[in-house]
């Protein structure tokens, strides 16, 4: 105890500011590829416990220390300046590379130098050690210095918000760390006793966050909804007003991971920057969301989505040229442009399709126009079934002619079901030779669509499907049952997040989301989905673009058009790009469906998994998905009851998120539990000290505690007393130099001390006891009312006054 007393300030100090420079350090690299080694650490912590001892030299010895290092240290980065300059390029390149990557800046690296040595960080990088050593040494003597420390380091660790990049979570305890300890110094003017109280209150942080993360394991830890809104909410106003200009929008997110642009899972965070695309006026009808496609992808391989070859295609000349480019990509306007002029025909498909409305108020041409785009767009936006011709179309693919994409065209609402469009073509097609070339060609395509559009990558199904298992569907009715199933079951077992982290290198997307992670965004939901929906036997492809919901288009300004029906006017916004699949009707086409929470329809709870358990005992077993894994054991899967509810079906989701929350609840419990218990010790323990329980046995020791206590209250001023001045004279001192004790009978209280101390056949009277008491809780008083609410709850439960 007696070398802690006098050395604990000075290892509390010298471990301090070398925790403030590593800390520092750590969170700046965390926005680069830079790392910190073994040998920076005690590079740092020698250089930190040098300037210490400096500082407790003489004037002189001090002075000269000073200018020796200066000296050195400018005469070195003079003569190996050549070592010096690389080195930044480097840890320059090094931040580059890392705080591009979220918005995709086209951020160019700097050209190194060439030299006759490995270029690497080490030499900047004990630069900077050293200059951080020296400036915190400088500031954390007094309290304007820790303010300054602590303007500096809090936007300096931070500035990588302005790019969505966050520290990692070490660097992040670490600064806290450093400062509560700065706070503490702040608080206490650097007493003899500040840095061994700070080293205690870091110790404490980091005991503490450890035994958070074994009680919640990281892998199992979900945080609950409140917990998510507020940095959910920080996150949308940084992008939404932080954002650099040019930047990437959410789009280009969505798109990574196509055609060449990276990989899926490469980007920690989906950003969304608020800003106006493009202004769009409509009259189709919109159920839920109206869709707006940019691209689909029709082959998933090494994380990313691509076209199929063009030599594939090749093989279908015949059936591409038959109608005009395009036509592919939206054919269900071809049989619209048959039956145009054929009123029996109308009525015939409206009978097929039962829904009791006329064809003109269902099918009736409606307006789809983009009439502005905010900024420059090298793509198209098609709603679906368009009725638009271009030679930037090519076989089913989205177009890509160069140039800004501002156009009019008819567009057409989706019928109310899809299963009796097939037959009508079939049976119709001998009273309109229209429609019977449509149904001869529209067979050739649906044969090209289910060849190539139910690929699976092999193993990357194997095991989700042992938890939801993929059937092979052959009705419209069991296909319906089976996207209504897993749209239920990503909603009970998944989670929507635009902050997954990235995917470890290795492994597979679609893969460590289903089986792992169980998080994501729209992306996310939409590959996965995509690739059940093909070993289920539905064709199916990913589709990025917009998905502006009912309620912003009818928000939008409405006009009339010619023939009475309302168009909306309404601006996209980049907070509305989406990803979602598309899935092949026979003899209509392409139509959209999605599986992002938030976005897809609500089903009838506790229906859905059940549902599809049934559809799966009535199908023929002998029809298997393509690439499914026929020999699995099929005493892996074990019996379900099916009076469960589909959240009990699986079942170690429950616990983790059941353990998650109780984890949580008992954490705050426990917090809260032992902050009253502390908040009553300190209550009892004052009233104890303040008690009025004075006798002639006991006033010698009562005395010397509240006599103790009164020389807390001035070492918390900084009013310690000097081992040379009386104790009349010291309680003259204090009344003197603290302005909140000037009206305080300081003096009066030590002369009772005294008298209870060398006095000891006397018993203090009554009166002497009162005045003793009512003297230091006088001093405690004055000295609490002056003081700030922060260091009120210092004062009181920390220091225990």
């Amino acid at each position: 105890m007696k070398y802690i007393n006098l050395y604990g300030n000075t290892i509390g100090r010298v471990l301090v500011l070398n925790l403030g420079v590593l800390a520092v350090l750590s969170c700046m690299l965390s926005y680069s590829t830079c790392t910190i080694y073994a040998g920076e650490i005690a590079f740092s912590l020698s250089v930190c416990t040098f300037l210490y001892v400096l500082s407790c030299s003489g004037s002189v010895t001090r002075l000269l220390g000073y200018s020796i290092t200066a000296g050195i240290a400018f005469c070195f980065i003079y003569k190996y300046s050549d070592m010096f300059y690389p080195s930044l390029l480097y840890m320059a390149n090094s931040f580059i590379e890392v705080l591009k990557r979220p918005y995709h800046l086209q951020l160019l690296t700097l050209p190194l130098p060439h030299t006759s040595y490995a270029v690497n960080q080490e030499p900047m990088l004990l630069l900077l050690i050293f200059i951080l050593a020296a400036v915190f040494h400088v500031l954390i003597k007094n309290r304007a210095g820790c303010l300054i420390i602590l303007l500096i380091t809090i936007p300096g660790c931070f500035f990588g918000l302005y790019f969505n990049v966050l520290p990692n979570s070490h660097s992040l305890m670490s600064m806290a760390a450093f400062w509560l300890a700065v706070l503490i110094f702040l608080d206490k003017q650097f007493e003899k006793k500040a840095g061994f109280r700070a080293i205690l209150a870091i110790a404490i942080l980091f005991f503490s966050a450890g035994i958070l993360q074994c009680v919640i394991p990281k892998a199992n830890y979900v945080h609950p909804q409140f917990m998510k809104y507020i940095p959910q909410s920080l996150q949308n106003f940084l992008d939404t007003w932080l954002s650099p200009g040019g930047r990437a929008t959410s789009l280009d997110d969505i798109r990574h991971g196509i055609q060449g642009h990276g990989h899926l899972g490469d980007m920690d965070t989906l950003t969304q920057t608020g800003r106006s695309i493009m202004h769009v006026q409509t009259s189709l009808h919109v159920d839920s969301c109206l869709y707006l496609r940019n691209y689909s992808g029709a082959v998933y391989n090494d994380n990313s989505w691509n076209d199929l070859p063009d030599t594939v295609y090749r093989q279908y000349n015949r059936l591409f040229n038959a109608y005009s480019p395009g036509a592919w990509y939206d054919q269900s306007v071809i049989m619209f442009e048959s039956l145009d002029q054929d009123i029996r025909g109308q009525k015939e498909l409206m009978s097929y399709l039962e829904s009791g409305m006329s064809y003109s108020d269902m099918f009736s041409s409606r307006l789809f126009k983009i009439d502005h785009l905010f900024r420059e767009q090298n793509q198209y936006f098609f709603p679906y079934n368009l009725d638009i011709s271009s030679s930037g179309f090519k076989y089913d693919k989205a177009a890509k002619e160069e140039g800004l994409k501002v156009y009019q065209a008819t567009a057409y609402d989706m019928p109310p079901r899809f299963d009796t469009i097939h037959s009508f073509i079939q049976e119709y097609g001998q009273y309109n030779k229209n429609i019977s070339s449509y149904g001869y060609i529209e067979n050739m395509y649906r044969n090209f669509v289910y060849t190539y559009y139910l690929q699976v990558p092999k193993g990357i199904l194997g095991r989700f499907s042992k938890d939801f298992p993929i059937i092979q569907v052959q009705t419209e009715e069991e296909r319906q049952q089976f996207i209504t199933d897993l749209q239920q079951y990503f909603q009970n077992h998944y989670t929507y997040t635009r902050s997954p982290g990235r995917v470890p290198k290795g492994k597979d997307f679609v893969s460590y989301f289903l089986n792992e992670s169980h998080a994501g965004y729209c992306t996310y939901f939409a590959s996965a989905a995509t690739l059940i929906l093909r070993q289920a036997g539905i064709p199916a492809r990913y589709v990025v673009g917009y998905a502006i919901p009912k309620q912003a288009v009818e928000a939008g300004s409405v006009m009339a058009s010619d023939d009475g029906q309302p168009i909306h006017a309404f601006t996209v916004t980049d907070k509305q790009a989406h990803a979602w699949v598309e899935i092949y009707e026979d003899g209509w086409g392409w139509r959209p469906v999605d599986f992002t929470p938030g976005f897809m329809p609500k089903s009838t709870a506790g229906t859905g998994v059940q549902n599809h358990r049934k559809l799966q005992n009535n199908t023929n077993p002998d029809h298997t998905a393509q690439n499914h894994t026929d020999n699995r054991d099929k005493k892996s899967i074990p019996p379900v009851d099916t009076n469960k509810s589909p959240a009990e079906h699986k079942v170690f989701a429950v616990p983790q998120s059941h353990s998650s929350y109780l984890a949580f609840i008992a954490g705050i419990l426990s917090i809260g539990g032992g902050a009253f218990l502390w908040r009553k010790y300190c209550s009892q323990r004052r009233q104890r000290l303040f008690a009025g329980d004075i006798t002639a046995e006991n006033q010698k020791d009562r005395m010397a505690r509240l006599y103790a206590y009164m020389e807390k209250l001035a070492a918390y001023c900084g009013k310690e007393r000097p081992e040379e001045m009386d104790y009349l004279c010291y309680a003259e001192y204090l009344q003197q130099n603290e302005r909140c004790w000037n009206e305080v009978a300081i003096k009066t209280f030590i002369m009772i001390a005294l008298k209870a101390r060398f006095d000891t056949p006397e018993t203090l009277r009554e009166e002497e006891i009162m005045t003793a008491l009512c003297i230091i809780q006088q001093m405690r008083q004055c000295l609490y009312h002056v003081l700030a609410r922060r260091q009120r709850l210092i004062f009181t439960y920390f220091y225990r006054l």
